[in-house]
């Protein structure tokens, strides 16, 4: 939820054009792939871990519309970590 507020610190229109999905796991990410297809454009902020990393891997692989964002506070785990410094 931390990474959530950090992401609408770095970008407050986003809160008002996006519908959000907040995964509090990986594990739940087979309960989300029925709704990726749904939307044109699907942006991951996904921690900079392994896990993160194998996962946004899995979705740029099975989904045309996922979009990496990472990169975004790259050398951070994740966009709460890299507003912090």
């Amino acid at each position: 939820m931390f990474d959530l507020l950090s992401l609408v610190v770095l970008d407050k229109e986003l809160i008002h054009n996006s519908d959000i999905l907040v995964l509090n796991s990986v594990s739940f990410l087979h309960d989300i792939t029925q709704l990726l297809p749904n939307y044109s454009k699907v942006s991951l902020y996904l921690d900079n871990d392994t896990m993160g990393s194998k996962t946004t891997a899995y979705l740029l692989n099975h989904y045309n519309n996922a979009i990496d964002q990472s990169g975004l506070y790259k050398n951070f785990k994740d966009i709460n970590e890299k507003l912090v410094e």
